[in-house]
């Protein structure tokens, strides 16, 4: 179209560029929402990784000696435990009547 010249711009015309208009702002949409996504999936993964590295920093700065002494104390209870309950489990109702 040169300086000067009109033309008329059909209901056709309009409607094509409506369409488009209504395509591009779903498209556009779309894009803020995947983007949106992606921005909550990142923070969650830096939370992740910021207690992953918490955690492996607990393991490592474990105190040996102590971590031992927990894990036989556990395991003692434990023991006294499962015999408590072997000998509950060896009363019958006769003995209980006694």
């Amino acid at each position: 179209m040169r300086l000067g010249q009109s033309t008329l711009i059909s209901n056709d015309s309009l409607k094509k560029l409506d369409t488009t208009i209504q395509d591009v702002s779903r498209v556009r949409a779309d894009v803020g929402s995947r983007t949106q996504h992606i921005d909550t999936v990142t923070l969650q993964n830096v939370n992740s990784k910021v207690n992953f590295t918490k955690i492996l920093s607990d393991i490592q700065d474990v105190d040996i000696p102590t971590a031992v002494v927990e894990l036989q104390s556990a395991e003692t209870a434990y023991q006294a435990a499962l015999q408590s309950t072997a000998r509950i489990g060896q009363i019958s109702l006769l003995d209980f009547l006694r």
